[in-house]
């Protein structure tokens, strides 16, 4: 059986062919890859262009500046959402939520105003889908290959950095910002589907108290 490939044996090597092994841990590094790659070339088509509309560096850094500060003020607030919901919910309600915002950015003519802070409500929806994320990999990957799953995690990030600063540019000249926002939207829907496909993770309880009603 997939779940207990490789169990009992804690002293083997962890290789990569034993996380990509287990199927949930695939449909969470696929989902991951997705959203990851379309974020960052969607961050640097905004960032750009916003400079090249407006001729202002200040603006510019303003824009760069929105796609890090919601980490600052958001994470120690909302990342606690992972333990009071089901993770899988919060997972695939931030993908759905993250491409419905970005939809909007996508409307020709918003003023500079909205799309700052559009992009500030997209980047908050990350700590709550980052710290759901991260819980259920210490679920799916129990002990060292935790580690493994986290060093594949961060070649993503990685990767998804450099290549994605590096075509966001590119992209947008050729196709315009819009068609960019409509691209990372639909990465972030194709990253809730692989969630929720015939080979999806696992919806797991919430580990924290439940919200007091309302």
């Amino acid at each position: 059986m997939e779940s207990s490939r490789g169990e009992g044996r804690p002293h083997d090597r962890v290789t990569y062919a034993d996380i990509f092994g287990r199927r949930e841990f695939r449909a969470l590094f696929i989902s991951r890859a997705l959203s990851t790659i379309g974020d960052y070339v969607a961050r640097a088509a905004l960032v750009i262009t916003v400079f090249a509309e407006t001729g202002s560096t200040a603006l510019m850094g303003v824009t760069f500046a929105l796609t890090s500060l919601p980490d600052l003020i958001g994470g120690p607030v909302l990342a606690g959402l992972a333990d009071r919901f089901p993770r899988r919910a919060v997972m695939v309600a931030a993908d759905l939520g993250r491409a419905l915002l970005l939809l909007i950015m996508a409307i020709p003519g918003l003023p500079l105003v909205a799309l700052w802070a559009l992009l500030f409500a997209i980047r908050l929806l990350d700590q709550p889908f980052s710290s759901a994320y991260i819980s259920t990999m210490s679920v799916v990957l129990p002990g060292m290959r935790l580690v493994k799953g986290s060093a594949v995690t961060q070649l993503v990030n990685h990767v998804a950095y450099t290549v994605g600063y590096g075509l966001g540019g590119v992209i947008s000249a050729l196709t315009g910002l819009s068609v960019v926002l409509v691209f990372n939207a639909t990465t972030f829907v194709l990253s809730g589907l692989a969630r929720r496909s015939r080979r999806p993770t696992r919806r797991r309880s919430a580990t924290g108290r439940p919200p007091a009603a309302c």
